[in-house]
C-alpha cells in the first residue's frame, strides 16, 4: 500500500511546487494557474493479453493558462487489474495463475482553451511523456521456455501521446471539470510479446482543484 501511495504523494508534490513557481508569473499580465487532483479509468490498451493496466487511477495536475494557452505537468498512477486467468499471446491455452499490470504516466500537457458562458473553460489538449507499465504475469512456455504457470515480472516504459479535450467549471477559486482522451502508446512491445506494435485506448477522469 506505502508503494502505491508514494507516485501520488509525488504527484501533489509536484503540483505544488509548480503553483508556487506559477504565482510570480502573474506580474507578466493575465495569468491563471491551476492545480487539480484527478481520478478516472481507461479501456485497456493490450492486445497481446492480460489484465486491463489502466484501471482505477489517480494523480494530479498543475500548470498556468496565458491568454487561453495552457502549459502544466500531470502524473497518474492507474492500480490496474489482477486477474485469475491470463490468455497468452499464442492463445492456445489458458493459465489459472494470477496476473497484475499497474501504469505510472509522467508527462507533460499543452493546449488552448475558450472561455464559455464566463464561467465554462473548453480546453483541446495533448499530452506528451513517459508510460511505465509494471507486470507480473503468467509465462507463455512456448516463447519463454518455462513452466505455464510460471510468473514473471519486469517493466516496460514507452513514450505515450495523449490528445483530448478539458471542460472546466470555474466557480470562484474551485474547479471542476472532466477530461476524456485517447492514449497512444507508438511502437510499445507489450509483456512477452516478440514485436512492438501501436496500441490506443479511451480514457475519462474526473477533476477538482484550484485556479488562482
Amino acid at each position: 500500500m506505502a508503494r502505491r501511495c508514494r507516485p501520488l504523494t509525488l504527484g501533489l508534490a509536484s503540483a505544488f511546487v509548480a503553483t508556487m513557481m506559477a504565482r510570480d508569473a502573474r506580474a507578466m499580465g493575465p495569468v491563471d494557474i491551476e492545480a487539480a487532483g484527478t481520478l478516472g479509468v481507461g479501456t485497456d490498451p493490450l492486445t497481446k493479453g492480460g489484465p486491463n493496466p489502466l484501471g482505477l487511477g489517480g494523480g494530479g495536475r498543475a500548470g498556468v493558462a496565458f491568454r487561453g494557452l495552457y502549459a502544466g505537468v500531470a502524473l497518474t498512477y492507474y492500480a490496474g487489474e489482477s486477474s485469475g486467468k491470463f490468455s497468452y499471446i499464442s492463445q492456445d491455452r489458458i493459465a489459472d495463475s494470477p496476473a497484475s499490470d499497474q501504469v505510472l504516466m509522467v508527462g507533460v500537457e499543452a493546449g488552448y482553451g475558450l472561455r464559455i458562458l464566463g464561467f465554462l473553460t473548453v480546453r483541446p489538449q495533448v499530452g506528451l511523456g513517459n508510460f511505465a507499465l509494471s507486470y507480473a504475469q503468467p509465462s507463455n512456455s512456448t516463447i519463454c521456455g518455462l513452466p505455464c504457470d510460471a510468473i514473471l515480472s519486469g517493466k516496460v516504459n514507452n513514450l505515450y501521446l495523449q490528445p483530448g479535450v478539458t471542460v472546466l467549471g470555474s466557480f470562484g477559486l474551485l474547479l471542476v471539470g472532466v477530461d476524456p482522451g485517447v492514449l497512444v502508446l507508438p511502437n510499445i512491445t507489450e509483456p512477452f510479446a516478440t514485436s512492438a506494435t501501436t496500441d490506443t485506448a479511451f480514457t475519462m477522469h474526473v477533476q477538482v482543484g484550484l485556479r488562482f
